[in-house]
């Protein structure tokens, strides 16, 4: 792209995200019973950057609620020291006047926190995902961050709020594990820059790496080797299917959440462009995820199933027996990798 072009493209990008934080810094001191959630199965994105907004309410003097469908994985919990985040499914006790959501492309991926939602309440939808319905009152959405929580820092920051250390440390965390540790190649200048004013603010890097990626719980790890011990490359190598099955969790004593992450290492294997795991957690559905390596679009793949996500990294469910998928998907897969879809 001609820098000229990319740089009024970026500018107008930041009016437009200045324009939308001031509206919504607005509606929330217009507010005083703030719900925050996110999709189901939070990941670290979606964690961090419900926290950061918990830590800018409660110095705003706001009522609020974290409340999660799905728990927080082991290797996140340090990252919430207050306690700020509830999982628990709960009836009674929450009336929000105003809704935050962030990192979910569409309303039912809430899950059972969807109750809390009125008809009539605000909604702020905030996300980076090519597929988020636009749901909300107001709607931040920007395809071009590496994680949301680049978002947010902006958000909080617009007035001249200065994050303190917890807040520094989820945003990180956020930023660190959305990008695989810098690496995927959404990482932009912009990215480094706040993650290093994040570490300015008193973000512990080191610690943030040490629960995300080097403190497994053993079932985690056992699990992790039962699906590595099943993994199967098709299409000549440059498919890796990885599978995970209840029995699979059940028997290593793992949990849901420790199945996170273990999709890359399909992408480990040498030659391999693209990497799936089917996940076969009830009887009546396959849930699929995508990796793919730079140069190939998996994100036209997920959306025919009703899924989405982003053009390297997606997700969709599929009705059928886990052969059927995993064939299904085989021929979908050969003709892009071939080049004639």
């Amino acid at each position: 792209m001609n820098l000229s072009i990319k740089f009024m493209k970026n500018l107008k990008n930041e009016i437009q995200s200045q324009e939308i934080s001031k509206k919504i810094i607005n509606l929330i001191d217009n507010s005083e019973r703030i719900l925050i959630t996110s999709h189901e199965n939070p990941d670290g994105d979606s964690i961090g950057s419900q926290l950061a907004l918990g830590g800018f309410l409660r110095d705003q003097k706001k009522t609020f609620w974290i409340l999660n469908h799905g728990n927080v994985p082991d290797k996140y919990k340090f990252i919430d020291p207050n306690g700020f985040i509830q999982t628990e499914e709960i009836d009674v006790g929450i009336n929000p006047d105003l809704v935050i959501v962030v990192e979910c492309p569409n309303l039912n991926r809430v899950g059972w926190v969807k109750r809390f939602i009125g008809d009539h309440t605000p909604i702020i939808n905030i996300d980076h995902h090519q597929d988020n319905q636009n749901f909300g009152t107001l709607n931040f959405i920007d395809t071009s961050r590496a994680a949301v929580a680049e978002m947010i820092f902006d958000l909080i920051s617009f007035n001249g709020y200065i994050p303190d250390r917890n807040c520094a440390n989820a945003l990180f965390l956020a930023i660190y594990t959305d990008t695989g540790r810098f690496r995927h190649d959404s990482t932009t200048p912009e990215c480094l820059r706040k993650s290093a004013r994040l570490l300015e603010l008193g973000a512990d890097p080191k610690a943030i790496a040490d629960h995300a990626y080097y403190n497994y719980p053993a079932p985690a790890l056992k699990l992790l080797g039962m699906v590595l011990s099943k993994l199967e490359l098709r299409l000549n190598g440059r498919v890796c299917y990885l599978t995970v099955t209840a029995d699979d969790i059940k028997a290593t004593g793992a949990n849901i959440a420790d199945i996170e992450g273990i999709i890359d290492y399909g992408l480990f294997v040498e030659g391999v462009k693209v990497s799936l795991l089917f996940k076969q957690l009830a009887d009546d559905e396959i849930r699929v995820g995508f990796r793919c390596r730079e140069g190939f679009d998996i994100l036209p793949i997920a959306r025919q199933f009703g899924g989405g996500g982003h053009h390297h990294a997606a997700g969709c469910s599929a009705p059928g027996t886990l052969e059927c998928v995993k064939i299904s998907m085989l021929e979908i897969l050969r003709r892009m990798l071939d080049g004639s879809q």
